[in-house]
């Protein structure tokens, strides 16, 4: 996981650009405390609404430090749910960009400047390289309502804990080392 994997210079660069794009749409959604009008935090889960502008901006924090994770280790880290979820999206997006290069031309422009690879924009295998697990996809699913508490049937079975109740989104996964300060 993340560690192991070094990105291509295409690959790399996509990841931030989309980075880039969804913190700035975060940031506009802060002060929006009707998720009807989000824009970022309307893709998160849906019991991401209930959530205080003081946590989607920690929430936002993701993207920053994924993207330094980038700049200096060569690869996202996620070290918590708050992680995966942000460094999905990216995914999303960062190959969103790179399958409609019409709609983005300003953007695509800065990513062929950087030396192509046979390792190019492999989402499908950076999806399953990069995060351990997907359990915060069951976050999405409406008959999982509820897995988000240490008490479901479901979470116990699977043995996920807090991490994907919204208080727990910021724990750190066991063997995650913290990021250092000031980065």
């Amino acid at each position: 996981m993340g560690g192991d994997v070094v990105l291509t210079q295409r690959t790399s660069h996509l990841l931030l650009i989309a980075a880039d794009l969804l913190f700035d749409e975060g940031r506009e959604d802060l002060d929006q405390h009707d998720p009807k009008h989000w824009v970022l935090f309307d893709a998160y889960p849906p019991l991401v609404a209930g959530q205080s502008a003081d946590w989607r901006r920690r929430a936002l924090q993701s993207f920053d430090d994924l993207s330094g994770d980038i700049r200096m280790l060569g690869a996202p880290i996620p070290r918590c749910t708050a992680d995966e979820v942000a460094l999905w999206l990216m995914l999303d997006r960062a190959s969103a960009i790179e399958e409609d290069e019409d709609a983005w031309p300003d953007l695509w422009s800065t990513v062929v400047k950087h030396p192509s690879s046979p390792d190019d924009v492999e989402w499908p295998s950076l999806r399953e390289d990069l995060l351990e697990d997907t359990d915060f996809l069951m976050l999405y699913a409406p008959e999982l309502d509820g897995v988000d508490d240490p008490n479901d049937e479901v979470n116990q079975a699977m043995g996920i804990g807090e991490h994907l109740h919204p208080r727990g989104w910021f724990t750190l996964f066991g063997g995650a080392v913290p990021r250092a300060p000031g980065r």
